[in-house]
């Protein structure tokens, strides 16, 4: 009984570490959304200054104006 509790107590052990890398390596992801999130919107924001309002559609990179 002793070996098995032994045995359980490392595999929690296991997880726990695992289950920690995981949160860093989810903190890492959302870190890089943020940034990539604030690229894409100083770039909207970069278009519309020389361009105007609009849309672009991503399948035909057509600017399309706001009316």
């Amino acid at each position: 009984i002793r070996s098995s509790i032994s045995n359980v107590t490392l595999a929690i052990g296991e997880a726990e570490i695992a289950f920690a890398n995981l949160e860093i390596r989810k903190n890492e992801l959302l870190n890089n959304l943020k940034k990539l999130s604030e690229k894409q919107n100083d770039f909207a924001q970069k278009l519309e200054g020389k361009y105007g309002k609009g849309n672009v559609n991503i399948d035909t990179g057509e600017f399309v104006p706001t009316k």
